[in-house]
């Protein structure tokens, strides 16, 4: 399910992009190749919605939740 959203985009390479994993290696947000200045907003908004979500996924129970 995840595995077309963490591959490359189309001409580009798996290193051209940043990944974000969390603390036990899982990979949780691809950032596009290139990021500037226009992007930047965005992806500060996308990290704050992750660092808001991270305790809810750290709760027991969370990863069932998800596969369900």
């Amino acid at each position: 399910m995840l595995t077309p959203w963490l591959e490359p985009a189309p001409h580009h390479r798996l290193p051209d992009h940043l990944y974000l994993l969390d603390p036990d290696g899982n990979w949780v947000m691809r950032l596009p190749p290139g990021i500037d200045l226009e992007n930047a907003a965005d992806i500060r908004q996308d990290l704050a919605r992750l660092i808001q979500a991270e305790p809810l996924a750290r709760r027991p129970g969370a990863a069932t939740d998800i596969a369900e």
